[in-house]
């Protein structure tokens, strides 16, 4: 599996490849094509929120470390599903990943 990963803050994003997992119990193991960035990611980026009159929030105060993958509006297809999973997805489709709900 590939993924671009923040590795320190303010620094380009380094590829890193590891084996693809096999999702357990209710997982969906989800190919990602494409993938929004949004204003919150760049926050991740710098290394901090800025809460505005001198005061931040770092990454580590959200119990965030790094290395960490960016991206939480991803498009992908459907690879495997774990052995708990219900889902009217279906292998090989593609869908919209909303991290809150599920996928789309």
């Amino acid at each position: 599996m590939k993924s671009y990963q923040l590795v320190a803050p303010n620094a380009p994003l380094e590829l890193v490849e590891t084996e693809t997992p096999e999702p357990q119990g209710t997982e969906v193991l989800v190919k990602i094509t494409a993938c929004g960035v949004c204003h919150s990611d760049l926050h991740f980026w710098h290394g901090y929120y800025d809460l505005g009159d001198g005061k931040k929030m770092t990454l580590e105060d959200r119990n965030i470390s790094l290395p960490f993958t960016m991206g939480h509006e991803p498009v992908g297809e459907v690879v495997a599903f774990g052995p708990d999973a219900k889902s009217d997805a279906e292998v090989g489709k593609t869908y919209m990943v909303f991290p809150w709900t599920g996928l789309w």
